[in-house]
């Protein structure tokens, strides 16, 4: 792995050209995968977590129309899985940075799935 990164900087650099560098960068994301760094990862946990309290503390309010400020059980049935979704991700990817620190990960994947719960939850919010 380390030779094939020594290789790819060593043409890097002899092409020069910012156009074949991206193109060379391009393919190298194609060998080893996508990747997000440890500080996007932590952005999207924090991100996440603030969403996630205050969709917890709306699931605390009673039932519409019991109250004038209610949940609405329509919204509720979407909430719910997706903070347990969003809660699985986060969890993921923590672990993945405790056992790897400092390196950039190959879960792009569960980054993206992270970052579309947290749309997701946010949307919900808007529409109530």
């Amino acid at each position: 792995m380390i030779r094939k990164i020594i290789i790819a900087c060593a043409v890097a650099l002899s092409l020069g050209g910012c156009a074949e560098f991206q193109k060379l960068q391009n393919g190298f994301a194609l060998v080893t995968g996508p990747i997000v760094t440890p500080q996007q990862v932590v952005i999207a946990i924090n991100a996440f977590d603030a969403v996630e309290a205050t969709a917890t503390n709306y699931l605390h309010l009673p039932r519409c129309p019991s109250a004038s400020i209610c949940r609405d059980p329509a919204i509720t049935a979407k909430l719910v899985p997706a903070i347990r979704a969003g809660r699985a991700d986060r969890n993921t990817l923590k672990a993945a940075l405790r056992a790897n620190p400092g390196q950039n990960l190959s879960l792009a994947n569960v980054y993206n799935d992270l970052g579309s719960t947290t749309s997701l939850i946010v949307s919900l919010a808007k529409s109530n």
